[in-house]
């Protein structure tokens, strides 16, 4: 049995001399976290033991995009709002404004009325972001052009990103559309220029849109700004 796991693990591109074989019963916990002595014939390593040797592998490091979804004026801080799409953000960091291309330092992350120093994808927060030179907290244009649907990103992160004024998509009613349109896509709406029909094999309609002005959207399968509504 042995032989047969390590000739299958060598076929699947591991190193099958280094992984250990643990002869077990789950159901009666042989070998699990103590040694069994119903097989006094092995004295390896106990499941437990060999997850304790080994090394933790850091995951990848994920792009760090940050969807604007509003800005909240306090009378010390101006508070951007807003949905950690992916990767994390730390006190410090440098970010980029997409799709106006500006950068801006974050002072402090907010989490609730609390401030925390770090903040991974997948959590809503708000960040105040430095400025050079200072602006007045309670001037109403804190930061030029920064508003809802705009993206914070850092440079693995705006790397992921583009514009387009032309864009193609799978409509799943498509007949009933009509008249003025706009399609929101990150907090961002847009209007709609035209909308016409795409000839596709699968059972939705694909069309091609024309915006009057460009709609930021991300080169990741899963983003949300590749999820855009038509009303």
């Amino acid at each position: 049995l042995e032989a047969r796991a390590r000739a299958i693990l060598k076929d699947a591109g591991f190193t099958a001399e280094t992984v250990p074989m643990i002869p077990i019963s789950a159901r009666e916990g042989d070998n699990l976290a103590a040694q069994s002595e119903k097989m006094p014939w092995y004295r390896g390593d106990t499941v437990m033991a060999a997850l304790e040797r080994l090394t933790p592998v850091r995951p990848p490091e994920h792009p760090t995009v940050f969807l604007i979804q509003d800005i909240h004026h306090t009378d010390k801080d101006h508070i951007i709002s807003g949905y950690l799409e992916s990767g994390a953000i730390r006190a410090g960091d440098k970010l980029i404004v997409i799709p106006h291309n500006t950068s801006h330092a974050v002072m402090k992350i907010m989490h609730g009325l609390s401030e925390i120093p770090r903040a991974k994808g997948g959590e809503s927060m708000g960040l105040v972001l430095q400025n050079d030179p200072p602006i007045a907290p309670l001037e109403a244009n804190l930061l030029t052009g920064l508003a809802r649907g705009d993206i914070l990103a850092d440079n693995a992160g705006a790397a992921t990103l583009r514009s387009a004024k032309e864009i193609q998509l799978t409509v799943f009613a498509l007949k009933s559309l009509s008249g003025e349109l706009t399609a929101e896509c990150g907090g961002r709406e847009i209007a709609v220029k035209t909308i016409k029909p795409v000839p596709a094999l699968h059972e939705f309609a694909t069309a091609a849109l024309a915006l009057e002005s460009p709609l930021v959207i991300s080169s990741l399968a899963h983003s949300l700004l590749n999820k855009i509504v038509l009303k």
